[in-house]
């Protein structure tokens, strides 16, 4: 047996944590089965001296809470773990941690440029060491983004610090080891300051300046010496301002960078400081995670020089400059190329996402420090291109990737491929929408749909730890959830699912990682939301007044300009009040807050008679029977358990009308597949999954799309685009399928909170004959899945040790019980899930819009094509069509598509 990854804070290495009660896990590995924690010893030390110990005969491994001597600032300490299984073996670890400021005062002030004619300035000051250098560290924080370089070299490898925070409450600051970057004698600091989230543009106008006008430094430079003193250097009058190359540098518009510009000197402003408080940084910082060559070159019909990545990404691009260059590159960004193959740019509204470069002949690379873009492609203005290598950074936070689906259809592979970047482009510090256009803001909703997917592909623990307290932070004193957070939309009520994000993200993160600490930080804003929604109902107990998203980008409405969807937006409304209600409930329990649990619970048994009273006939129909409203009421159990069949059969019949097609927005969307496979239908929601022609997930993937688009139609049939006024290709919100694929196809569910007791239930899936999902959870490593080929069925899993098990295997519903350990179980099957493209499912004109597809039906049926009811038959289905002609039909089809699946198009 083991140990590792034995964390504090979420991290191996936690550097300038202001944790005063920081929280520690590991993890287990053990060759034998059945393996559990018996007992920890765990230590922390500050030097030789002990500032804690505790002792526990328990199987306890995550979010233990330090409950030493108060930790001091800006100190080393060392935490040492022992673990002792039921086995009785043993196993060490050791992790080193360094203490932050906690609140002590900066030994500096916040220094700005007087003049505003440069909008990215450098802070400069000289300082002397004479003596040998033990230790040093930078402290550095800023009203903008910023840079700090000690004789020319970067402090750290952080992008965008110090990040995106509510500055009218909370800035976050960083700490460097820049013991190495010191020498004896003279030391030039400088830091680079730019606008940012704090001054620059944010929003849907572009708004500048959403929480101040003035950027400005904050640094604190300390030197331990070899004999035992310290030199402490802030910034503050004595420094002066530069212009650097940088001209300017927006988000949204890009950065313009000129060598030749002569630097000017000013003084410095010392500006008061703020009623916010400054933290250290609390989750992963943004970096440049990895480098992407071009895939290739093109010349445009226009003429244009575009270089394409074959990623749609987020991040920079990094120019090496091979021969001396004098003149100006521009470099374009953009995400799609237009139906005749130029570069487009027109989704991207007022964001010009431009780099311009004036060069002297002397630089040898290129690359922006403070914006960033969401692109696949960009146009280069050059006079020489071809002196120019291009390469692409990409940049978020670095999160620790967890999750892992591989599946037999490389359609699905591409889709979940698609999921993954989608998150990476979207998790810059916040969970934002989009990163391309002018908008990238923290929307609630998308972050709310989305967090369970997000949650098995990579550790966002402490991510959300950080932008939860921002909700809380933001959230108005009556109760009130933003629809954005950091808010940089003011006043704004509150709407269903979106500022659900108070209730709803807490309680899955407490799912996930099993911490109620995280709960106990959350349970006031969490009640506070709920009893908000509480006061804005009626006599009739339902919230029934206000704006509404509904069932947002719906199709199903009927109107084009409508995007809230045909579904009741107060049925969607109540169903999540409900939801969060109960989520109340159960962390009240959960908390051991039983008085909470009692009113609550009350409350929200009232609200679903409430709910059925007003939504449901006495006869069962309910008053919208649209997808998400029929999708809504079985994955909840809204529908009354004597009217689920119904709400069932309400839900196949709509989505037969649609050709077996959803059509639902960002309610609908994230449960729909889950509700029919957990209620019989899980063939069904496989047809769902695998369509490919518009509206489905597959669309875009034949599309060639490489991230998860905003529209299901974001480019159309024909080639053209949809209306650039709203086309995201980097959207993650309808990547939520990457949750039915972890936990419904390949089986990976936990049972208790924190995977502490597992579910392994994987479910076939006509045309994935191997699933599979790999998660690294809070105590190691679990894998689910199955293989059936040549009717055999194998079904395989992993449970890591401190935990146990329920294996369902499917077709027998036989239960395994089991603890740690790898299992395996093969039997004959008469599962056949090879892949199978066509299907009687399949429209007639997919069919016979394919040389193949015509040329079958022509030798099968000669003259089929020609008949006078073949424009009426191309939007039927093949079982649609052949049921005009009986079993004759049914036949031909049959043999069609025995044909066509055996080409594999």
């Amino acid at each position: 047996m083991r140990i590792y990854d034995f964390f504090l804070e979420g991290r191996s290495r936690c550097f300038g944590s202001d944790a005063k009660e920081p929280r520690f896990s590991w993890k287990m590995q053990s060759d034998k089965k059945n393996t559990m924690q018996h007992s920890f010893e765990l230590k922390v030390l500050c030097g030789s001296r002990e500032c804690w110990k505790a002792k526990s005969i328990s199987q306890q491994s995550s979010d233990i809470l330090y409950r030493g001597e108060a930790l001091r600032p800006r100190t080393a300490y060392t935490a040492q773990v022992t673990v002792t299984d039921n086995y009785g073996e043993k196993d060490t670890a050791v992790l080193s941690f360094e203490t932050g400021k906690f609140d002590e005062p900066f030994a500096g002030e916040y220094i700005s440029l007087h003049e505003k004619e440069a909008p990215v300035y450098a802070l400069v000051k000289k300082i002397a060491l004479s003596k040998p250098i033990k230790s040093a560290r930078l402290y550095a924080t800023a009203l903008g983004v910023y840079e700090f370089y000690v004789n020319g070299s970067k402090a750290g490898n952080l992008r965008l610090a110090p990040f995106w925070t509510d500055y009218r409450h909370t800035i976050e600051y960083q700490t460097y080891d820049i013991t190495r970057s010191l020498q004896a004698g003279e030391n030039l600091l400088q830091m680079y300051v730019g606008k940012g989230w704090y001054a620059g543009a944010l929003g849907f106008a572009g708004e500048k300046a959403n929480y101040g006008e003035k950027t400005a430094g904050l640094a604190e430079i300390r030197v331990a010496y070899e004999d035992g003193t310290e030199d402490v250097f802030g910034t503050d009058a004595s420094w002066h301002a530069e212009t650097t190359e940088i001209v300017d540098s927006e988000f949204y518009y890009g950065e313009t960078q000129d060598f030749a510009r002569v630097p000017k000197q000013y003084s410095v402003a010392v500006l008061p400081r703020g009623g916010w408080r400054i933290i250290g940084q609390l989750n992963e910082p943004v970096r440049v995670i990895e480098e992407i060559a071009p895939a290739a070159t093109i010349v445009t019909p226009k003429g244009e020089y575009v270089v394409d990545f074959g990623q749609n990404l987020v991040g920079v691009v990094k120019i090496a400059v091979k021969r001396p260059y004098r003149g100006k590159i521009t470099v374009g960004h953009a995400e799609v190329l237009d139906r005749a193959g130029n570069f487009y740019t027109e989704n991207l509204r007022t964001a010009v996402s431009t780099d311009v470069y004036m060069l002297t002949g002397n630089e040898t690379e290129l690359v922006p420090k403070f914006t960033w873009h969401g692109f696949r492609y960009i146009r280069v203005i050059a006079e020489r291109p071809e002196d120019l290598v291009f390469t692409a950074q990409v940049i978020h936070s670095d999160l620790r990737k967890t999750g892992t689906f591989r599946c037999s259809h490389p359609k699905i592979g591409q889709l979940q491929h698609n999921i993954v970047w989608g998150q990476r482009g979207n998790f810059v510090d916040v969970p934002t929408d989009c990163p391309q256009r002018d908008e990238r803001l923290g929307w609630t909703g998308d972050a709310n749909v989305f967090f369970r997917t997000a949650a098995f592909n990579y550790d966002v623990s402490q991510f959300f730890d950080k932008w939860l307290r921002d909700v809380r932070t933001e959230q108005d004193s009556d109760g009130n959830v933003p629809h954005v957070i950091p808010n940089t939309m003011g006043k704004q009520d509150g709407a269903a699912l979106w500022s659900d994000c108070a209730t709803m993200i807490p309680w899955n993160y407490y799912r996930v990682y099993g911490s109620k600490i995280l709960l106990e930080k959350q349970y006031l804003s969490m009640k506070n939301w709920v009893d908000y929604v509480y006061k804005k109902c009626g006599k009739n107990g339902l919230w029934q007044e206000g704006f509404q998203y509904g069932d947002w980008l719906a199709l199903d409405s009927g109107n084009a300009e409508s995007r809230t969807g045909a579904t009741d937006k107060y049925f969607v409304a109540n169903v999540f009040y409900f939801v969060s209600t109960e989520i109340v409930a159960q962390t009240a329990k959960v908390l051991d807050n039983l008085d909470d649990y009692e009113d609550y619970s009350e409350r929200k048994d009232r609200i679903l008679r409430a709910i059925r009273r007003e939504y449901f006939t006495e006869t069962g129909r309910m008053v919208s029977e649209t997808q998400t409203a029929c999708a809504l009421a079985l994955y909840f159990d809204i529908a009354p358990k004597k009217f689920r069949g119904q709400v069932m059969k309400a839900l196949k019949n709509n989505l037969a009308e649609n050709k077996n097609h959803l059509n639902t927005g960002f309610a609908g969307t994230p449960f729909l597949l889950h509700a029919l496979s957990m209620n019989g239908e899980h063939e069904l929601a496989g047809k769902i999954l695998f369509n490919e022609d518009y509206p489905s997930w597959l669309y875009a993937v034949d599309r060639g799309a490489t991230t998860i688009w905003e529209r299901w139609n974001g480019i159309l049939p024909d080639g053209e685009l949809y209306d650039p006024a709203m086309n995201s290709f980097n959207h993650y919100s309808y990547g939520c399928v990457g949750d039915f694929l972890y936990r419904r196809i390949a089986g990976l569910n936990e049972a208790e909170p924190g995977y502490k007791k597992i579910l392994i239930r994987p479910n076939p899936t006509q045309n994935i004959e191997y699933a599979e999902a790999e998660y690294d959870s809070v105590y190691g490593k679990i894998v689910s899945g199955y293989v059936c080929k040549n009717g055999k069925l194998r079904v395989y899993a992993q449970i890591p040790p401190n935990t146990t098990a329920e294996i369902v295997l499917p077709e027998t519903g036989q239960k395994h019980k089991v603890g740690s350990g790898r299992y395996e179980y093969e039997y004959e099957t008469s599962l056949d899930l090879t892949p199978r493209r066509f299907t009687m499912d399949t429209l007639f004109g997919a069919v016979a819009d394919l040389a193949e597809g015509r040329q079958i039906l022509e030798e099968l049926s000669p003259g089929i094509l020609s008949g006078p009811m073949i424009a009426f038959a191309y939007n039927m289905t093949l079982a649609e069509v052949a049921a005009f002609s009986g079993q004759e039909g049914i036949d031909l089809f049959r043999a069609v598509l025995q044909r066509l699946n055996a080409l594999k198009i």
